[in-house]
């Protein structure tokens, strides 16, 4: 019993839990079934290294090639997860199993072998599995990992474009922190390749499971992330697909452009802090997709900065008039559409290059 068998073992533990609770949750469903088994497939996979670390292989051996390797599921689910999380309209169909193939050829093979004979598995271990497929398994899993991961971070980014042209508030759905831990997962593959290198070229084999423990984390912090998550797509806006703009069409009609403005000025649909485009398009009755082409190419700017110009512009005169000396600036903010503090000073700061604070004493200081 040491503090890494500790560890290990309660990472093991939270990632099942964690798993579970993913699996039957119902915030983001489809998403988080697909991430409930990334994590449960991740822990099982662990157990491999919580065995080593025990010691367990060596007092009974025929524990070898136990069915819990499902490394090379992690990159699709990383994926298919990706892709659940930031479009509405995704659904798993059948050509998306082509991309589990590996996995279920990599989980037949450990079923079929763990029931065979320890002299076979001894023999298998010795003249096939370490010399060759051993490192192929490893190396497969690296390829796979990276080659998801940098799809799938194309993927958000995309996502985070569209959503400026589909919320006037993004701040619990901006997916920051699935970026962040998906390029930690790129970084984890870039040590992993070089201990690839390192087994390939001087056969050297690390004796602390690094790597394992690194992936693990990571995935562990995925799941995390993926239950505080609040629900997407709980408004009625475009899908991502309908929302693509292929660039052909640059003409401007000079007429809508004016109705949008005025229609965000007269009627202040920025006062209302969960406004959408779908919602202010019903307003101008005009199609959505012809709304966001004239923000984006008459104004150019996404949709959010559109609304958030107002808002902003709005606090600047509450603050400079008296009657709402009575309010904090946070309070003129909710008055005025933010609905947190935090989104409120990040955007005022980009629209005027001052904090609130600092403009309201440079007001005061002029009054």
């Amino acid at each position: 019993m040491t503090i890494l068998t500790i560890l290990t073992g309660t990472i093991i533990a939270q990632g099942v839990y964690a798993g579970i609770l993913l699996l039957i949750g119902n915030k983001n469903p489809l998403a988080n079934k697909f991430l409930g088994v990334l994590v449960c497939l991740s822990s099982l996979w662990l157990i491999d290294t919580f065995l080593r670390i025990t010691n367990s292989y060596l007092s009974n051996p025929n524990l070898y090639f136990m069915p819990i390797f499902y490394s090379l599921g992690f990159g699709p689910l990383i994926y298919f997860y990706t892709c659940s999380i930031t479009n509405k309209a995704f659904k798993f169909r059948k050509r998306h199993f082509y991309h589990f193939i590996p996995v279920i050829i990599q989980a037949l093979f450990y079923f079929t072998i763990f029931w065979l004979s320890y002299s076979f598995k001894r023999w298998y271990w010795l003249e096939v599995h370490k010399p060759i497929t051993y490192d192929l398994e490893f190396n497969l899993t690296l390829l796979s990992l990276i080659v998801y991961s940098f799809i799938s971070i194309k993927r958000i980014i995309k996502y985070q474009k569209w959503i400026k042209n589909q919320f006037s508030e993004i701040s619990k759905i901006h997916l920051n922190w699935l970026k962040i831990l998906q390029f930690g997962l790129v970084i984890i593959c870039v040590f992993w390749f070089l201990e690839a290198i390192m087994r390939e070229l001087f056969l050297f084999y690390a004796q602390q499971p690094i790597s394992a423990f690194s992936l693990s984390l990571c995935i562990l912090l995925l799941a995390t992330g993926g239950l505080l998550q609040p629900n997407l797509f709980s408004y009625e806006i475009e899908s991502i697909n309908e929302m693509q703009d292929d660039g052909s069409d640059k003409t401007i009609d000079i007429e809508i452009l004016t109705l949008i403005k005025e229609e965000m000025q007269v009627k202040k649909h920025f006062l209302d802090p969960d406004l959408t485009l779908k919602t202010f398009s019903k307003h101008l009755n005009i199609p959505s997709r012809q709304v966001s082409h004239h923000i984006n190419q008459g104004l150019n700017m996404p949709f959010i900065d559109f609304v958030n110009n107002y808002r902003v512009e709005l606090v600047k005169q509450r603050i400079l008039l008296k009657d709402f000396d009575h309010l904090t600036l946070n309070g003129i903010a909710l008055e005025s559409g933010f609905n947190s503090k935090s989104t409120f000073n990040r955007v005022f700061k980009s629209v005027t290059g001052q904090t609130p604070s600092q403009f309201k004493n440079a007001a005061q200081n002029i009054n």
